[in-house]
C-alpha cells in the first residue's frame, strides 16, 4: 500500500478504533516510513493543540473581550466585507 493509505489510516485512527490488522500494518509501515512517522506526530500534535484551546475556551476563567475591542473587531470585519 502507498503512504497515502496509511495516511488515511492515520487519520482515521483519530477518530475510531482501527481494527488490529490495520493497527499493525501502520505500525509495520512507520518503522520505515519516515514522512509517515513525522505526518502521525503532527497530526497527534494537531489534535491535543485543538483539545487544549477548546478546555481554555469553556473555562470558567478563560479570558472574554470586553466591550471595546469586540466593537473594533466588527467594525473591521464590517469594512472589509463587500
Amino acid at each position: 500500500m502507498p503512504c497515502e493509505g496509511y495516511t488515511e489510516l492515520i487519520s482515521a485512527a483519530m477518530d475510531t478504533d482501527l481494527s488490529r490488522l490495520d493497527r499493525l500494518a501502520v505500525r509495520l509501515h512507520a518503522t520505515y516510513c519516515r514522512s509517515c512517522r513525522r505526518y502521525r506526530k503532527q497530526v497527534l500534535q494537531l489534535r491535543n493543540m485543538l483539545r487544549n484551546i477548546d478546555e481554555h475556551l469553556h473555562h470558567p476563567d478563560a479570558m472574554r473581550l470586553t466591550a471595546e475591542p469586540r466593537a473594533r473587531i466588527l467594525l473591521a470585519l464590517r469594512r472589509d466585507t463587500p
